[in-house]
């Protein structure tokens, strides 16, 4: 009865290693995705804000106050007794900035914090090897992980080295080994409105068995269909 849960790929490496073998890396994207709990530990100073995003404004010392405001449809942030702060389209660092900057020239002896109470949501296209392809929506600190998660996660007939990214014009190809083996990928593929993530067909493949840390089914690196002993033992630990 497992043995049907494999893919044609595994049972294929299985037979001819006599050994247990399974595709590396589509774990990650198999688990549940939700919409993320919203709180100021969850924001990277890079965040791009957006209409709709929710700031949360507390002033504290000679002015006691707490706002909650949303970017307006013009892309401002209005405050009582501060000009306008045009917010969408720059970072949620420099928007912190200017509100502290501010307060320190307009309210002597107060002092400012700010967070998002709420983030926009955002319509992302999921297409390719995935096992429920179509518009997911998802919050503006979602990743591309939890756009194909969303998606149902990667077929095992999809290529985990390959995935793409469009936005407009430009088009960014992500390798989830850098994200499994070292994280660098994380903060670098949080979504907008409208992107396109697309999952390629696999590419060319091999397997480690035996003693070593990782056993598995591996694919090839971008453009590569040959890689040396000694690239395929570290890759495996």
């Amino acid at each position: 009865r497992l043995i049907r849960q494999f893919s044609p790929l595994e049972k294929d490496y299985c037979r001819r290693a006599s050994d247990l073998l399974l595709q590396y890396g589509y774990d990650v994207f198999d688990k549940t995705a939700n919409l993320r709990g919203l709180n100021s530990g969850t924001i990277f100073p890079d965040y791009v804000v957006g209409i709709d995003d929710e700031f949360v404004v507390t002033f504290i010392g000679r002015v006691n106050q707490s706002l909650t405001v949303r970017v307006d449809r013009k892309g401002r942030l209005l405050l009582p007794k501060f000009k306008p702060i045009f917010a969408a389209g720059h970072s949620f660092g420099e928007i912190r900035r200017e509100i502290v900057a501010r307060t320190a020239a307009k309210h002597l002896g107060t002092e400012v914090y700010v967070s998002l109470g709420a983030v926009r949501i955002v319509k992302v296209l999921v297409l390719g090897e995935v096992l429920d392809p179509g518009r997911k929506h998802l919050t503006a600190l979602s990743t591309i992980v939890d756009a194909i998660r969303l998606g149902g996660g990667i077929k095992k007939t999809g290529s985990t080295r390959r995935i793409q990214l469009q936005r407009g014009d430009q088009v960014f190809w992500i390798d989830a080994y850098d994200l499994l083996f070292s994280g660098v990928a994380a903060r670098d593929l949080t979504l907008r409105d409208g992107d396109r993530v697309i999952v390629p067909p696999l590419g060319p493949t091999y397997a480690l068995a035996g003693d070593v840390k990782r056993a598995g089914i591996y694919e090839m690196p971008e453009g590569r269909r040959s890689i040396t002993v000694a690239e395929a033992l570290q890759m495996s630990g």
